[in-house]
């Protein structure tokens, strides 16, 4: 999680952490529910690559 940036981390954190909506996410941050949703799957992709989860098969 250090890894990632702040925006990413803290979508991360309320989603998961905070057990918060998409819609709570976005009213706390100050952005639309897209930009939380879009955040998150950025997040969450890069997390999978970090821990070697790509989905690839080897």
């Amino acid at each position: 999680m250090r890894r990632l940036p702040p925006v990413y981390r803290e979508v991360v954190a309320l989603r998961y952490g905070q057990d918060l909506s998409y819609e709570d996410i976005a009213r706390t941050l100050g952005v639309g529910q897209r930009t939380v949703a879009t955040r998150l799957g950025r997040a969450l992709a890069r997390l999978r690559v970090e821990l070697g989860e790509d989905g690839m098969d080897q």
